[in-house]
């Protein structure tokens, strides 16, 4: 499974629309096995979401975001929990233990994480 989360520096980011850079971890079970950071500040809303879907992102932890884009990404299959704050590690613990990921199998693996912005 494959969550996004906007950032801030090391925080959630206030607002989904103006994140300058976006955290990808791949989760197996309840860790994270994989993550990178990407900076994604010159892509407006909707090619945010784009990229999101792109990459096979499953779940997006946020801050505030507004309904036209939530329901966006609803649309495309992707769950949105909004309205955190906090450090990403404090935010993604906290979500684990609440209502986060199960088990994930190798058949359901999104794409390869995204290659560095050059």
């Amino acid at each position: 499974m494959r969550v996004a989360v906007p950032l801030f520096n090391n925080r959630i980011s206030p607002h989904f629309c103006t994140s300058g850079e976006v955290l990808l971890m791949d989760i197996e079970g309840k860790k994270i096995i994989r993550q990178r950071r990407t900076y994604w500040e010159e892509l407006n809303p909707s090619e945010k979401i784009g990229k999101l879907k792109q990459w096979g992102v499953h779940t997006l932890l946020c801050g505030g975001i507004n309904a036209f884009n939530k329901n966006q990404l609803q649309s495309h299959g992707i769950e949105v929990v909004s309205e955190l704050r906090g450090r990403v590690e404090e935010v993604f613990e906290r979500w684990v233990r609440q209502s986060g990921p199960g088990n994930t199998s190798p058949e359901t693996s999104p794409d390869p994480m995204p290659s560095p912005p050059r």
